[in-house]
């Protein structure tokens, strides 16, 4: 029968039938399906066949489910290796499941499992390329028919293939830090061709988010930002946020030191004597001297505190350091100047680094 089943020589009693003085349960199955061999069709095996093994075996049948199922799967699987069950198909399996004497819940999880596992790969091809085009779907809902396959059993594939490709999407992104916007596009288009939602915890969607506004950031349009700072002609704000500015000051300090002595003058007290030398040591170290906000737009970087606003043209900037606090800017024409941040450091340098460049490449 088309190589699903194949015939088999008996196998030898097992001690615990020897002495039992029975015939092996096994071989029974082994008749069973050696007769499905020798068949041309299915239905040329009758359920009277299959009870005379029984018989001869003096074996209740209900107790070789498990190995009568596993006929019934190879067969299941013959069927639906070309994607589709015919209504002569159809009806082979309830003639073996008659014969087999399987109840309807084994032959419900088998076909579930089955066509389940066909299905689950015919829907992994149609979305190898994170895309879902019509004909392809209407491909999925015609094999969902010709599998006979459960609503349920194919919302659970879809859910679970969605979840893989956000898995991928997820980890491309923390590994790279950015986010091409097409390619969530794309995963949201399929999800809703897949009738399928994707959830999100709080904390992914926050990253995802960061790293989608880094790629715009360096190869898109830079977001703009509605604010009151007056604004010139042709200018647009694209970051602000609270910052501490910080300039070099010069601090020098008295350092001293040469050898002491301790000496016991009464019970319980001591006086030093020795050489003190002393020396001026003078260091540049960066004090804060205003906190407020800072803005950077298209032209400008723009401080706003409480000694009034510091404007510094964007032309103006040589070079920039980025650190986890803050970003210490070079000035063309006056000292390196140092803003601290609480947060946001990251897209403070990146947007920075996106108008400088664009600045130079006018």
């Amino acid at each position: 029968m088309d190589g699903t089943f194949r015939e088999r020589g008996l196998e030898p009693r097992r001690l615990r039938d020897w002495l039992l003085r029975r015939p092996s349960p096994r071989n029974a199955v082994i008749e069973i399906e050696n007769r499905l061999a020798r068949a041309s069709k299915v239905r040329e095996v009758s359920l009277e066949d299959v009870e005379r093994v029984a018989a001869a075996y003096h074996l209740d049948l209900r107790r070789q489910r498990e190995s009568l199922a596993r006929l019934y799967r190879a067969y299941l699987e013959h069927c639906v290796r070309d994607r589709l069950l015919t209504d002569a198909e159809v009806g082979d399996l309830e003639h073996l499941k008659a014969i087999l004497q399987l109840d309807d819940a084994a032959i419900r999880r088998l076909h579930d499992q089955v066509a389940g596992d066909v299905y689950d790969e015919a829907v992994g091809a149609a979305i190898a390329d994170r895309r879902l085009d019509p004909d392809e779907r209407s491909f999925l809902e015609r094999l969902q028919a010709q599998l006979h396959l459960d609503e349920a059993i194919v919302r659970r594939i879809h859910a679970r293939k969605a979840k893989d490709l956000v898995t991928q999407l997820v980890n491309s992104a923390n590994r790279n830090e950015r986010l091409h916007p097409e390619e969530e596009a794309e995963l949201e288009a399929l999800a809703r061709n897949l009738r399928v939602e994707i959830r999100l915890g709080p904390r992914t969607r926050r990253r995802l988010e960061k790293f989608r506004l880094y790629w715009l950031i360096e190869n898109g349009d830079v977001p703009e930002i509605d604010t009151s700072l007056p604004l010139q002609r042709g200018e647009a704000c694209h970051f602000v946020a609270d910052a501490d500015w910080y300039e070099p000051r010069r601090v020098t300090r008295r350092v001293g030191g040469g050898p002491t002595l301790r000496i016991k003058t009464a019970q319980g007290s001591y006086w030093r004597v020795g050489d003190l030398g002393v020396q001026r040591v003078s260091e540049d170290v960066m004090a804060r001297v205003d906190a407020g906000r800072v803005y950077v737009t298209n032209k400008r970087l723009i401080f706003q505190g409480a000694r009034g606003d510091q404007p510094l043209r964007i032309a103006a900037i040589s070079d920039f350091t980025a650190y986890r606090n803050g970003v210490e800017i070079d000035r063309a024409s006056a000292p390196s100047l140092f803003l601290r941040f609480e947060r946001d450091v990251d897209l403070f340098a990146m947007i920075l680094g996106r108008v400088v460049r664009d600045a130079r490449s006018v």
